[in-house]
């Protein structure tokens, strides 16, 4: 199901090129020529913001989507393993101590559950991410690749950064618990 999600997710995703195209085109700040739409594309005003809140829509469902079968998967997840646990727990009851069921019952499984759901989500996202990449070396394959190795440029000297600035937060914490302490005293 995951698959599904992310590869209509990325349908909707990617359709928002040819919305936006459609209502660029309509307002005359875009012309015909320069735009990738079909001919029975609406032209008029009126027509394409139909198109366009239909997309507002749609990407509202599919948002809704994404979290509900990320929930069900977790929570039959959450299902499948505590009915697995309770059969173990009763199956074997002399060798198993009642606080280690509950504390599995009620906070591991739940825990495990939240991976499971955030897993579903990394899932659909990569599965989008992918078929985006494939999509944009399609289109644009000297801008994507130009894109990636700005991205790339940039990204190494932020985390850098970013590791530094934990750095002095991190003394600047024990600098301060320091001086908190001679002030009591």
């Amino acid at each position: 199901m995951s698959l599904f999600i992310g590869i209509l997710w990325f349908a909707v995703e990617s359709s928002f090129v040819f919305v936006l195209q459609g209502f660029l085109r309509s307002l005359g700040l875009l012309e015909t020529k320069k735009t990738f739409l079909p001919d029975f594309y609406p032209a008029t005003p009126l027509g394409s913001m139909i198109i366009f809140l239909l997309f507002g829509v749609l990407r509202s469902i599919m948002v809704m989507l994404k979290k509900y079968f990320a929930s069900i998967t977790k929570e039959a997840f959450i299902r499948n393993q505590r009915e697995k646990l309770l059969e173990y727990a009763l199956k074997n009851s002399k060798d198993v101590a009642s606080y280690d069921v509950v504390n599995v019952f009620s906070e591991r499984v739940t825990q495990a559950g939240v991976v499971v759901a955030n897993l579903s989500g990394l899932f659909n996202i990569t599965i989008s991410a992918c078929l985006f990449f494939v999509f944009g070396l399609t289109l644009a394959p000297i801008e994507m690749l130009l894109g990636i190795t700005i991205l790339a440029v940039i990204v190494f000297p932020i985390q850098a950064l970013n590791k530094r600035i934990k750095e002095y937060g991190k003394a600047s914490l024990i600098e301060s618990k320091k001086l908190s302490q001679v002030m009591i005293i």
